[in-house]
C-alpha cells in the first residue's frame, strides 16, 4: 500500500504544478487504480473514486490527503497494481472560487497558505521539478515509468536526431 500511496502523492503534486501554472482550482479529485490486463494469468480489478470538494481547491496538501483517502477505499490487498492515477476535475479559475458559510479559512490562514505555495513553486521552477516536495511522495520511485524502451522523438527534440558527419 505504502507504494501506491507514493505514487498517488506524486501524481497530486504533478497535477498541482499544472493547476497553479494555469491558475486553476479543482472542484472533484478522482483516483482509480488498476491490475495488468494483459496478464490473464493474475486477479483483475479495475475501478475508481470521485471525491467532490466542499470548495474547489488548487492546495497541494488538500488534493493529498483527499486523495489517499480515496485511495484507502480503493485498495484491496492480495492484487498486483500495475497503474494508479488522480484526476483533477471540475477545473474553475482561482478567483471564482465560491465560499461556504460553515467551512471557511480566516483570511490569516489563506495568506499564509498562498505564501507557502508560491515559496514551494518558486523553488521548483528555479531549481527544477521535484526540488522540494511533500514526504507522502517517498525519496526514490521504483513505481515509475520506464522508459528504456521508448522511441526517439525525432519530430519534437532536436536532441533526438542522429548526427550524421561527412567524411570527405
Amino acid at each position: 500500500f505504502a507504494l501506491i500511496a507514493n505514487a498517488v502523492s506524486s501524481h497530486c503534486a504533478r497535477a498541482y504544478e499544472k493547476l497553479r501554472r494555469e491558475g486553476l482550482a479543482a472542484q472533484y479529485v478522482t483516483v482509480f487504480v488498476q491490475t495488468n490486463r494483459f496478464r490473464a494469468d493474475l486477479p483483475q480489478y479495475c475501478k475508481g473514486v470521485q471525491f467532490k470538494l466542499i470548495n474547489a481547491s488548487d492546495d497541494l496538501m488538500v488534493i493529498t490527503k483527499i486523495a489517499k483517502r480515496c485511495l484507502k477505499q480503493l485498495f484491496k490487498p492480495g492484487y498486483s497494481y500495475k497503474k494508479v492515477g488522480v484526476c483533477l476535475e471540475g477545473l474553475i479559475p482561482k478567483t471564482f472560487k465560491q465560499s461556504d458559510l460553515f467551512n471557511q479559512l480566516s483570511d490569516e490562514v489563506v495568506q499564509k497558505k498562498d505564501k507557502l505555495f508560491k515559496a514551494f513553486d518558486s523553488i521548483n521552477t528555479r531549481f527544477g521539478r521535484e526540488t522540494i516536495r511533500l514526504a507522502s511522495e517517498g525519496a526514490s520511485k521504483p513505481w515509475a515509468m520506464r522508459a528504456e524502451l521508448k522511441s526517439p522523438a525525432y519530430t519534437t527534440r532536436w536532441t533526438d536526431l542522429p548526427f550524421v558527419r561527412n567524411l570527405t
